[in-house]
């Protein structure tokens, strides 16, 4: 019987994946794999924990540098790659709401972009009252083209710093956190590290930013006429 990993267990724990990776977890355990459940029960209750323990906030400085090791490459290295711009090719912020949601806000955004043989899909977010966003994505390349999407670093920049890394899981998907900041890009290795994919975020986040900025607008009262 296969088992899943780690990586796919903090995934299922934090509901990424889309249903269909979602239920194809959820059937495994069902079917009576011990191994992969207690995998699971000990991720949760070591998730619970960290979440509990608020005692202490580690530097940003220290968080991005443990993210980068378990990422397995050096973010500061995409700067020496050769650079490929990702192109739009979908964007959700294009397309009409349906008839009776249409007065609506948007509450993510969700684009596609091609580079080269690779597409890159991404869904941003920001939950109401949180100052992070957050970023589902996913590499996607043709079955005929013989470039693997597994385990491929992902970093986000702000100018010339590194704010966070991670990697894609076995199917191409991943999840980072950050609060918005100038002149983000995300870069995203390729062709065992030759060349790097860069997608600009801030044209992408500006929707999102705009909505915030309008939400702390707080009207003036009307001023009492006078004689």
């Amino acid at each position: 019987m296969k088992h899943y990993d780690l990586t796919d267990g903090i995934d299922y724990l934090r509901g990424l994946g889309g249903p269909g990776r979602q239920g194809a977890i959820e059937g495994h355990l069902m079917a009576g794999c011990e191994v992969c459940r207690a995998m699971i029960v000990r991720l949760a209750a070591l998730m619970a924990q960290l979440r509990a323990d608020e005692t202490v906030e580690p530097p940003v400085d220290v968080i991005r540098r443990a993210r980068a090791v378990f990422v397995g490459f050096r973010p500061e290295r995409v700067w020496g790659l050769s650079r490929i711009m990702a192109r739009l090719v979908q964007d959700s912020l294009l397309r009409p709401l349906p008839a009776g949601i249409r007065g609506s806000e948007r509450t993510s955004r969700q684009a596609l972009y091609e580079a080269g043989d690779v597409y890159v899909d991404l869904r941003l977010e920001q939950r109401p009252g949180q100052p992070e966003i957050a970023l589902v994505g996913q590499l996607l390349c043709p079955a005929d083209v013989a470039l693997s999407v597994a385990r491929r670093p992902i970093v986000l920049t702000s100018g010339r710093e590194v704010l966070t890394a991670t990697s894609s899981n076995e199917h191409g998907e991943f999840h980072l956190e950050y609060i918005p900041a100038g002149r983000m890009r995300l870069h995203i290795p390729v062709e065992e590290g030759a060349r790097r994919i860069e997608i600009a975020l801030n044209p992408l986040m500006a929707p999102i930013m705009s909505r915030k900025r309008a939400a702390k607008r707080v009207p003036r009262s009307p001023r009492p006429l006078t004689d």
